[in-house]
């Protein structure tokens, strides 16, 4: 399973609520008030959900859920785990 960027920037305009027009993939998300704390246990579950296998909890940082950007590389880092390549 993957993540693509269109689906990350859906799920955060009408599930999130977030205002995507013009957001930068490294726009910070959270860090600047985009994306609550509240809003986190669900944008986890989404990924996990998109991924197909849950994170390992060290995974789960500000830093790696700050942004499109980081979203999508810890996807793309969980998959090639996954799979073994």
């Amino acid at each position: 399973m993957t993540l693509s960027r269109n689906e990350l920037m859906t799920y955060l305009s009408t599930s999130l609520h977030v205002d995507i027009q013009d957001l930068a993939d490294d726009a910070p998300l959270f860090s600047a008030g985009r994306v609550d704390s509240f809003a986190v246990t669900d944008l986890i579950l989404f990924v996990e959900e998109s991924i197909g296998h849950r994170l390992p909890a060290p995974e789960v940082t500000m830093d790696n859920f700050d942004s499109i950007a980081a979203i999508l590389a810890l996807a793309e880092r969980q998959i090639i785990k996954a799979e073994g390549v």
